[in-house]
């Protein structure tokens, strides 16, 4: 099996970051306003959502009504203010990518030297995932 080229790889983890981060917005409108601006990065969607959230709070207070809450939502989570959003959403994204790297070297690893990958067998009352064989290195 042939590895995607890079330039795809990120592109495809931007566009998940980006779903990921779109659709737990709190107002399905708010969303849509968002997806129409197709960001192409998960910074981008970022900057998007200030803007978008500071012109609605600049029309809204022009016209001397109250702001509701912050359109953007965490699972789990009362209120969260838009730094440690980020910092969080910033330590995810390195976890992941380094799984993901991870991943891609034990792949290579098994192109390269089959005999590198050693697959062992699941101690006692531990099963695999269907179809997904444990590998240590």
């Amino acid at each position: 099996m042939a590895l995607a080229h890079p330039t795809l790889q990120q592109e495809a983890r931007e566009a998940i970051a980006c779903d990921y981060f779109i659709d737990p917005l709190d107002d399905a409108d708010f969303a849509l306003k968002v997806r129409e601006r197709a960001p192409p990065s998960l910074d981008e969607a970022l900057r998007v959502v200030l803007q978008l959230e500071a012109w609605a709070k600049d029309a809204r207070r022009s016209r001397g009504e109250q702001a509701p809450q912050s359109k953007l939502k965490v699972r789990g989570a009362v209120d969260v203010d838009a730094v440690s959003f980020i910092e969080r959403l910033d330590r995810l994204e390195a976890i992941f990518n380094k799984r993901f790297d991870k991943l891609l070297k034990l792949h290579e690893a098994s192109m390269v030297r089959p005999e590198a990958v050693v697959v062992k067998a699941p101690s006692a009352g531990v099963q695999p995932a269907r179809g997904l064989p444990m590998c240590v290195r």
